[in-house]
């Protein structure tokens, strides 16, 4: 009875040592990236958006977007990929819109030109009128 019950944990083991092993191939050959914890929020006329990852492989880029109606997307800039299980911050140091929330997202962007987008986390902007008429300002300079 020994004996037979050792043979399947071993060939329980191989089976699942197996499998971890072609997952991690078809990471390595296609790329993964997981985000997590997509965060936002505003204070002192700024969004910090943060985020964690999971694996990173094959990565090139993460690209932050902004929305402000959560449909169409622009983006406002990359960060490179720091290796897997990292944290990312980034502050949005324009965040004056018409609308009153922003949704942010991200893109991770594969050497091989794949992409994979996060969900959105958004924030809710309070301005003033003097802030609201000075970021209309500097937009029709740019």
């Amino acid at each position: 009875m020994i004996g037979m019950k050792s043979k399947m944990n071993i060939s329980s083991f191989l089976k699942k040592a197996s499998a971890g092993i072609l997952a991690l191939f078809f990471i390595q050959l296609f790329g993964s990236t997981d985000v997590a914890n997509l965060k936002t929020d505003y204070a002192s006329g700024l969004v910090r958006i943060s985020w964690n990852t999971t694996v990173e492989v094959n990565v090139k880029e993460f690209a932050v977007e902004k929305s402000s109606d959560n449909l169409n997307y622009h983006r406002i800039g990359t960060e490179l990929p720091k290796g897997s299980h990292s944290s990312y911050t980034v502050f949005d140091t324009n965040p004056h819109s018409k609308s009153t929330v922003l949704y942010y997202r991200i893109t991770v962007i594969d050497y091989d030109g794949s992409t994979r987008t996060s969900g959105y986390s958004s924030v809710s902007i309070e301005t003033s009128g003097i802030s609201a008429t000075w970021g209309s300002i500097k937009a029709l300079f740019r």
